[in-house]
């Protein structure tokens, strides 16, 4: 006899319907969610890093440094004019504006120097300070490294010969 009231196994059937209904809708929006998040870049971390100069450090882009008219060789010249000093530390900053915590590129050549460890300086009222004990190994002639800073305003940086005189010529960045 049915009365109007649904069996049990009418309402288990019922009850496993809706169930793998919402298990279906779940796993969709899901999945949507997953691929709206990646495709956006969210999940990724932002947290800034200062880079050391280790070896497990990723290349940094390189910025070339163009010789300077006096460096470019010119048909005046005497065919035995002396090629520039190998001594001299030659940096570069990019990009020259960034907003505070974002990353400053630091370049440059060293010259017959491979092996070199360059300390980063700021200049802070009127003195050269190391900067947060990065430092950098030229290889190859060449040295990269990178920096955050939150100190908002014109800020001048260089790289100093650990344990000798010599430095680079200041670069500005102007920061926030």
């Amino acid at each position: 006899m049915h009365d109007g009231t649904p069996t049990r196994a009418e309402l288990t059937s019922a009850l496993l319907k809706v169930l793998a209904l919402a298990l279906v809708i779940g796993l969709g929006l899901g999945f949507g969610m997953y691929a709206v998040i990646r495709a956006s870049g969210l999940g990724e971390s932002s947290s800034p890093v200062i880079a050391t100069g280790s070896s497990t450090a990723k290349p940094l882009p390189t910025t070339a440094i163009t010789p300077t008219p006096s460096q470019r060789p010119s048909a005046s010249r005497s065919p035995t004019a002396a090629p520039p000093p190998k001594n001299r530390i030659q940096l570069v900053a990019t990009p020259k504006r960034v907003g505070p915590g974002q990353r400053i590129n630091l370049t440059g050549n060293f010259p017959g120097s491979d092996g070199a460890v360059l300390a980063v300086q700021r200049r802070e009222a009127g003195r050269w300070v190391p900067f947060a004990g990065i430092s950098t190994t030229v290889r190859g002639g060449a040295f990269a490294t990178y920096i955050l800073t939150t100190r908002t305003g014109q800020q001048a940086f260089r790289v100093s010969l650990v344990g000798g005189r010599l430095t680079s010529n200041p670069v500005r960045v102007q920061v926030g």
